[in-house]
């Protein structure tokens, strides 16, 4: 979002709330705009640079995504933002 905020790019795609609750933090209210147009999903994609990021990582990566999703904290933290 501090990309956009400094002209690098010309649009960026995030949750709602996640943007909502991230521009303020970030000093950004005046300087973009939540576009009234909105996506329908409830998914994320998180994206590693083959070049940079090492096979092992994004496995240890996938484990604790997929043991916080065992254990509940995806959920709570879900219910936590109000996201749930």
């Amino acid at each position: 979002m501090t990309m956009l905020a400094r002209g690098r790019l010309d649009g960026y795609v995030d949750g709602y709330e996640v943007a909502r609750r991230l521009m303020p933090r970030l000093g950004l209210d005046d300087a973009v705009d939540i576009h009234p147009v909105r996506l329908e999903g409830n998914t994320a994609h998180m994206l590693f640079s083959r070049a940079s990021v090492a096979a092992e990582l994004v496995a240890r990566f996938d484990a604790a995504l997929s043991a916080m999703e065992a254990d509940g904290t995806s959920a709570r933290l879900a219910r936590a933002e109000g996201l749930e």
